[in-house]
């Protein structure tokens, strides 16, 4: 784990893992946005360094940035993670989030991604650059419609060493 951390400076060049991205402008958006997918089929959403989202090949959310903390899919919620450092230790706090805080996070993510999906929509948009075409990104603004209408959008837990 790094001892220190700093802010992202360009988020479509740093994504090198993505065999598509975009990175977009909307019109009343200061950020850019950048959208890519994987070789895998995983689909990432960034507004920024923070939030941004990251979608298993089925559409279902893997883990999430948001607030300045990491959250992790444990299949049935999501587990909040949090970096407390000293001068001599980094400590990773976890909380599983309560039901309540769970479908807050969720009705958020909804939120920006409707947004999101409502610009790209009307067109209030443009591609400051990209490796693919529109077509691709239609794609991808397909998959993310999908996310908004799962009863459980959470991607099974990651498999862990604890039993």
């Amino acid at each position: 784990m790094a001892r220190t951390e700093s802010d992202r400076e360009d988020l479509y060049e740093e994504f090198r893992s993505a065999t598509k991205k975009w990175e977009l402008k909307l019109t009343d958006e200061d950020s850019p946005i950048v959208l890519g997918i994987r070789k895998d089929n995983r689909l990432s959403l960034y507004f920024g360094p923070d939030p941004c989202f990251h979608y298993d090949s089925h559409n279902l959310l893997l883990r999430a940035f948001k607030d300045g903390a990491l959250f992790r899919t444990q299949g049935h919620t999501l587990a909040r993670l949090v970096r407390t450092r000293t001068a001599e230790t980094t400590t990773l706090n976890r909380t599983d989030l309560a039901p309540a805080d769970l479908t807050q996070f969720l009705n958020d993510m909804n939120s920006r991604i409707t947004e999101f999906l409502n610009a790209i929509a009307e067109k209030k948009y443009r591609i400051v650059r990209t490796n693919s075409d529109e077509e691709h990104l239609n794609e991808a603004a397909n998959r993310l419609q999908e996310i908004g209408q799962f009863q459980n959008p959470l991607a099974p837990a990651y498999p862990t060493k604890r039993k």
